[in-house]
């Protein structure tokens, strides 16, 4: 019906145009017989008619094309994010499209909202803006290389702003995916040799077509790579009302990251594919957290549930089936501090579960990804966008999208190897992967050696000296960001660390002694540069050691302790006020400090590990 609308609306100013233009001739053949003495009356007339319609017509044509403008410009603007991850385009010529696009639209808007009167005032500025600002857009676009320059037009053809309207004759249906509860969701096909979809069907009473329109009214204003893409509906006056969906995939993302890792893809191959499936999915919930206001927080967070999480047939991850199936509960909804950080923790086991299926980080063969008969030690890299040195699930996605496109043009261009992509991973986000032995073992910040299969750790070196060391006691406040910790000394002088927190369902306490290795870069770099001569030095006739047996202690926790307090309530509700007391002598009090308020309707959990280790590791590919 918008398309309908549209043509139509072209059609009439059309109409409206030619009228105009007719009239202005007939009156200029009026004006030119006025010079007859007896029609000289009407010279004046026909003058003021003229200089009338030739404003009118050119304040309709200044109308017309300040909306072609927005329209080519809003076009344009639906293809920037992919072509950000497109191999074709420069990051260069994609920003400075963007930022053009921004500035022209201020001065559109500004324009848009003037009064015919106005507009009349200010025809000439508004010729010149509507100029400038075209010179500007085609400028700009002049800097794209062909490729890129056609990858827009694919994108621009792909992505109408416009939802095309179906009749039910126009889809087969094949068979039925799965029941909601009012109606049912098929896959099918747009006619013989047309796209397979995924039909949305609706029954026939009336609470089922208030949702088609809660539901048409949601999707239309859901635009996202990683989201279902809306390409069609019913006539609105349908008796049995329908939407039309992109196809996507049976299977879970998991199992097909396991395809890649089990496969002969190679290593660079499945990483990719590992780190566009992350990207995705980060990238589609951040999307729906930022920009997706109405939806109400428990279906956001089911959105993030494996089984919500699908693929199209190319791959791409989409997120979010649940309100495909459902039809979302739209309300008014507030940004959480606690949603960031549950969606952080979510991301960090999503991520886990392509290479251990469940983390266990007392078991070291599981943490060497050597079980279920697939290689993906390599994957372990994408662990590091994910730590809980991570401040929040929008900079962990920041770190996926950023990795993403520095790594995909060099794919395409089939130039990447895994030391690119090592470098690259620790220049986006450094880090190191974590080992918490059941029973503490015998090493030293700076260690190089290998783990034997009876779980001791046989030293090798100690690589510490030419790199910066640091010890301290590490007291930290972690999954938060709407409160703020007082330090301070009780009035009776005893001495005690207040930690508050504001409004909040979750908050968190880590406290351990750390030594560490100051640069963890530095560290991937020393020990890739000194991997080949330590395996020649120690080396025997009883083993040969290889890169891959390496371990590089680059941290060490000692008394690890993490307090969490949690509501138990599915209420949107928060605490008003949170504590975490603990005494500045430990040795003096037990270990643990105490949460107010604590009630049953509190969930507090204490976690403690004697050791808890940093190490590093490497692939043969490091060094070949």
């Amino acid at each position: 019906m918008a398309l309908h609308r549209k043509l139509a609306g072209k059609d009439s100013r059309a109409r409206q145009a030619n009228i105009i233009a007719s009239s202005i001739r007939v009156f200029r053949v009026i004006e030119g017989l006025a010079e007859l003495p007896y029609l000289s009356p009407l010279k004046p007339i026909c003058g003021l008619a003229i200089a009338v319609l030739d404003v009118v017509q050119t304040l309709t044509k200044l109308t017309d094309d300040h909306a072609e403008l927005i329209l080519r410009i809003q076009q344009l603007a639906q293809v920037l994010e992919p072509m950000k991850n497109d191999a074709r385009a420069t990051v260069s010529e994609v920003e400075d499209l963007e930022k053009t696009l921004e500035e022209i639209l201020v001065i559109l808007k500004a324009e848009g909202r003037l009064s015919r009167v106005q507009r009349v005032l200010k025809m000439q500025e508004l010729k010149n803006n509507i100029l400038m600002c075209t010179a500007r857009l085609d400028s700009c676009i002049q800097r794209f290389t062909v490729t890129s320059l056609l990858r827009i037009y694919q994108l621009l053809v792909e992505d109408r702003d416009e939802i095309k309207v179906f009749r039910r004759t126009d889809i087969d249906l094949d068979h039925q995916v799965q029941p909601f509860p009012h109606g049912k969701l098929y896959r099918g096909t747009l006619g013989r040799l047309a796209p397979r979809v995924i039909v949305k069907k609706y029954h026939q009473d009336n609470v089922a077509k208030q949702i088609f329109r809660s539901d048409l009214e949601l999707f239309r204003r859901l635009w996202h790579p990683n989201l279902h893409k809306l390409i069609g509906q019913s006539p609105s006056t349908a008796e049995l009302p329908f939407l039309v969906f992109s196809e996507y995939e049976s299977g879970g993302v998991i199992g097909y990251i396991d395809r890649q890792l089990a496969g002969n893809a190679s290593v660079v191959d499945s990483f990719m594919v590992a780190l566009r499936v992350c990207q995705g999915i980060s990238s589609g919930m951040e999307y729906l957290r930022t920009e997706c206001i109405g939806l109400h927080q428990r279906e956001l967070e089911a959105c993030f549930d494996p089984s919500n999480i699908v693929l199209t047939p190319n791959g791409q991850p989409i997120v979010g089936h649940n309100l495909v199936i459902n039809g979302p509960k739209l309300v008014p909804m507030q940004q959480s501090p606690r949603l960031d950080a549950w969606m952080k923790i979510q991301l960090q086991d999503f991520v886990n579960s392509f290479t251990y299926r469940k983390l266990d980080l007392s078991d070291w063969d599981l943490l060497m990804a050597r079980k279920h008969g697939r290689r993906a030690s390599h994957i372990r890299l994408l662990e590091h966008f994910t730590s809980h040195a991570i401040p929040s699930f929008s900079e962990a996605a920041e770190c996926f999208e950023s990795l993403l496109a520095s790594l995909e043009p060099i794919y395409q261009r089939r130039e990447l190897t895994f030391q690119t992509i090592r470098s690259s991973a620790i220049q986006t986000w450094t880090g190191a992967y974590v080992y918490r032995p059941a029973v503490a073992i015998d090493c030293a910040l700076g260690d190089i050696g290998y783990m034997r299969d009876d779980g001791k750790f046989v030293v090798l070196t100690n690589e510490s000296d030419p790199l910066v060391l640091s010890v301290y006691e590490d007291s930290v406040v972690s999954l938060k960001s709407d409160s703020k910790d007082i330090v301070k000394g009780s009035s009776n002088g005893t001495g005690v660390i207040r930690h508050q927190f504001g409004k909040t369902h979750f908050a968190s306490i880590r406290h351990s002694v750390t030594s560490e290795i100051w640069n963890t870069w530095d560290a991937w770099s020393h020990l890739i540069a000194r991997a080949k001569p330590i395996c020649r030095a120690f080396s025997t006739d009883e083993i040969e050691l290889k890169i891959t047996d390496l371990v590089f202690i680059v941290g060490v926790e000692e008394n690890l302790r993490v307090s969490t307090f949690e509501r138990k309530s599915d209420s949107d509700e928060v605490t008003s006020h949170v504590e975490y007391i603990e005494s500045e002598n430990a040795e003096e009090e037990p270990p643990w400090g105490k949460w107010y308020p604590e009630t049953r309707d509190v969930r507090i959990t204490n976690k403690s590990w004697a050791q808890s280790l940093l190490f590093i590791q490497l692939e043969e590919e490091d060094v070949e």
